[in-house]
């Protein structure tokens, strides 16, 4: 599994109901054609209360994920109701219960053997309980469903690794030129860091210099979903 890391961010998501389907690619990106995509997906308007069900399919025609969500105010997506997931060859992998947004009720995951792996239990988004087995359905010691990828010694160590190798570009220093720099990376299996991108730039000189930063980084301890 791949981490993606995303620093100083903030997205808006809008929906057009009504859309048939919609093809993505590797990176859930969405493309015109159905010959390039790897996956595709259909959004359905439930009832009048503003309720929605998103469904994800891989390219085989096999369903991926399944949730339902309610819209707010300002048009972006809360979950609320089920949300499903299954393995690629059909079997479930996981449904949960959500309600405004949080977690709330029974949250189940299965190995591919149809064998019970996680029960948490959450009210309002705390979870309350929970216990784990192998896929023998032996009880295993409890691991959180997320655990996020890691800089080595936390945040504060990263702030000072990019603060000490941080190295202002002449030209741009010259003109008084400063601001923000927003990157996009992603953290592999491994720790290491991949895929760099410029999400708000300033200019080629300073963008150049946060992609040298990001990708002199050390190995990152990698992040775990449902113990992978």
């Amino acid at each position: 599994m791949k981490n993606y890391i995303l620093i100083l961010f903030c997205f808006i998501t809008n929906f057009a109901l009504g859309q048939d389907t919609i093809y993505l690619d590797d990176n859930f990106e969405e493309i015109k054609s159905f010959k390039e995509a790897s996956f595709y997906k259909t959004i359905a308007k439930l009832d009048n209360n503003n309720n929605i069900l998103e469904r994800f399919y891989y390219k085989s025609g096999q369903i991926k994920s399944e949730t339902e969500f309610k819209l707010t105010e300002n048009n972006k997506k809360s979950y609320n109701g089920n949300h499903k997931i299954w393995y690629e060859s059909g079997e479930l992998r996981f449904v949960a219960l959500y309600k405004n947004g949080k977690k709330n009720g029974e949250f189940l995951s299965y190995w591919k053997n149809g064998i019970l792996k996680r029960k948490d239990y959450y009210k309002k988004g705390k979870l309350n309980k929970g216990d784990c087995w192998d896929e023998n359905g032996q009880k295993v010691k409890y691991y959180n469903f997320e655990i996020p990828p890691k800089y080595p010694g936390g945040n504060s160590k990263m702030v000072q690794f990019i603060t000490k190798n941080l190295k202002y570009p002449p030209l741009s220093q010259q003109s008084n030129l400063g601001g923000r720099v927003v990157v996009d990376f992603k953290i592999d299996t491994d720790g290491s860091v991949y895929d760099i991108k410029i999400k708000e730039g300033i200019n080629a000189e300073l963008d150049s210099e946060a992609i040298r930063i990001i990708s002199s980084m050390p190995k990152w301890a990698p992040g775990y979903h449902d113990g992978i």
